[in-house]
């Protein structure tokens, strides 16, 4: 599921492009965080580059928040040319990838220090 803060509605074109070339589909729009139930998910990532940019969550899910940020290539200017949008979406894809692939150690790693911390 994607969601964020103020979603502009549409799927960028760049990241449609990034989508299909990686073998996955964009369904429907995207949602606001605010209008989802956080209760719901055992782990709600935000990936937002700018800390202020982020969705405010409540202080209650922050054991259940991880935040890795990353920039988005949709804030790139509208003066920007399509070509250098959708190699910006394309390297967002790649580092989103390696991120997925090191989750679950960072995961661990969370837990092993909440552990720690704890006795």
């Amino acid at each position: 599921m994607s969601a964020g803060s103020a979603p502009a509605g549409g799927i960028d074109p760049g990241a449609e492009a990034a989508l299909r070339e990686s073998g996955l589909e964009a369904s429907g729009p995207a949602q606001r965080v605010q209008d989802l139930d956080l209760s719901a998910f055992d782990l709600i990532v935000t990936l937002c580059a700018q800390e202020e940019s982020c969705p405010w969550l409540p202080p209650a899910l922050s054991r259940r928040v991880l935040h890795i940020p990353f920039e988005d290539p949709s804030r790139l200017g509208a003066d920007t040319p399509q070509s250098v949008r959708n190699e910006a979406f394309r390297h967002l894809m790649i580092e989103l990838g390696a991120f997925c692939l090191t989750l679950p150690e960072t995961l661990e790693k969370i837990h092993a220090a909440e552990d720690m911390r704890r006795s």
